[in-house]
């Protein structure tokens, strides 16, 4: 379930809720019994800065999932855990 809000605006933000795992769960810095409240947080970048933005990550030794086609909404991510062991989804639209 989600829910858009400043779509008219050209700066849409995206609310979800979720029922389920996340993906990559299974890779989460916390124990399998205690992941339930965990967060996940996902940011547009755009998609010329993508590559860029995973790269950098990469290099300063963030494991670094994906990439993950996002069909429903024609969009390309990448998901990494922060030191708090939030899931971080960089995402970016195909058409841009």
């Amino acid at each position: 379930m989600g829910l858009v809000l400043g779509r008219d605006t050209g700066a849409a933000q995206r609310i979800a809720l979720r029922k389920g795992p996340l993906l990559f769960e299974q890779h989460s810095p916390r124990l399998e019994g205690e992941r339930w409240g965990a967060v996940h947080y996902a940011f547009e970048v755009p998609q010329n800065r993508l590559d860029d933005a995973v790269g950098h990550m990469r290099r300063k030794g963030v494991e670094v999932y994906g990439p993950v086609n996002l069909d429903w909404m024609d969009a390309i991510s990448y998901y990494f855990y922060d030191p708090d062991a939030n899931l971080i989804e960089w995402w970016s639209r195909r058409d841009q």
